[in-house]
């Protein structure tokens, strides 16, 4: 409903407005406006005239300068809030990047009982360590009302050989450029026996 409060706002404006140019009492005015609910004093300050003085209204704008003064300092907290979030959200990130774990040789898959070292595998927190194929047959196992999960964990897997793949022909053009030798490729440093 902004379109009806909007619509209040508007002709209880207008209404605040004529009685001004009526030269009704600004007090009067200001009563009004309250009992709108939807127009504020800031909102009346451009139409009152030179002969209105600053004393009539005082309190209305001491009253409106304070709830500004609050709406600024939750908007601080908040955004102080979302600060931290933010700061500790980046030192998770830093401490999962740097975070390493030790496999011994002889794990093994906890599905297949296969050694981990044959396929691709997942190790997870608690030491559990799956080949990747393993795990996406128990996931797939799961009740059909989990389908939604078990395709969304199918898309990242996808998306991320996609990025596997693009990595690995990063550095195959990476390691082709550097052994084509450059500039001096065609010069040979001790002659050619001419």
């Amino acid at each position: 409903m902004p379109e009806d409060d909007e619509v209040k706002k508007k002709l209880w404006l207008e209404i605040a407005i004529n009685l001004l140019k009526q030269g009704r009492n600004v007090n009067e005015v200001i009563n009004l406006t309250k009992e709108s609910k939807v127009v504020k004093i800031e909102d009346l300050l451009p139409h009152f005239n030179e002969k209105i003085k600053i004393e009539d209204f005082k309190d209305e704008i001491c009253e409106s300068l304070k709830g500004y003064s609050q709406e600024i300092e939750r908007l601080k907290r908040q955004m102080e809030s979302y600060s931290s979030n933010a700061e500790q959200l980046k030192n998770e990130l830093r401490t999962i990047k740097s975070r390493c774990v030790e496999i011994d040789a002889s794990n093994k898959c906890e599905e297949c009982m296969k050694s981990l070292f044959n396929e691709e595998f997942y190790i997870f927190p608690c030491m559990h360590g799956f080949h990747r194929e393993c795990l996406l047959a128990a996931v797939k196992l799961q009740p059909a009302s989990d389908r939604d999960k078990i395709d969304k964990i199918e898309t990242c897997i996808k998306e991320l050989d996609g990025m596997r793949q693009r990595l690995q022909q990063k550095k195959k053009a990476a390691s082709t450029k550097e052994n084509t030798g450059g500039f001096f490729a065609g010069w040979s440093l001790f002659g050619t026996g001419r």
